[in-house]
């Protein structure tokens, strides 16, 4: 049996944890904006949409953009502190989900390499 293969298969493996964090990470931009431009057409805006959906999450945020009004017709509200608190807050998540994954990945490889 060939163990250095053996080696590189679960070394491989101690990545995923990284993939899986970089892939839930750009789902949830992908569900804030979802929610932000739900929130474009209604009292909250775009920014303050965006915003709760990326703190809290995007079904908090979705029932923050549903408990608000909506605007007149043809109407779009947005507000650059909302996005500037919702991009300043991805970029902490960002780093989180960094440095997680990466912790992640060096205790699955000293668990199985002592």
């Amino acid at each position: 049996m060939d163990f250095t293969n053996e080696a590189n298969l679960i070394s491989s493996f101690a990545m995923l944890p990284v993939a899986l964090l970089i892939i839930a990470f750009l789902f949830m931009i992908l569900m804030a904006v979802l929610v932000g431009v739900l929130g474009a057409r209604r009292e909250s805006g775009f920014g303050w949409a965006f915003c709760a959906s990326v703190i809290a999450s995007p079904l908090i945020g979705l029932l923050v953009v549903l408990i608000t009004d909506k605007l007149p017709q043809g109407e779009r509200k947005t507000a650059p502190a909302g996005i500037i608190v919702g991009a300043i807050a991805l970029l902490l998540y960002l780093v989180l989900f960094i440095v997680l994954g990466v912790f992640a990945s060096r205790l699955i490889q000293y668990a199985v390499f002592p």
